[in-house]
């Protein structure tokens, strides 16, 4: 049996991956390392992103 999400769920899914974009955006464009919370709402391992170079 599968389980559907509700509307809400949804949403709030998708604001918490709005909020993560727009932390890592704003800390890559500031030559800082995003915070592990922010790579993780947009479904991205901290530590896949050690050997990116900022600048």
């Amino acid at each position: 049996m599968t389980t559907s999400r509700s509307f809400l769920s949804r949403l709030r899914s998708a604001a918490e991956m709005l909020e993560g974009a727009q932390s890592a955006a704003a800390s890559v464009e500031a030559g800082r390392r995003p915070s592990p919370r922010a790579l993780r709402q947009l479904g991205l391992s901290p530590e896949a992103f050690d050997g990116m170079r900022l600048r």
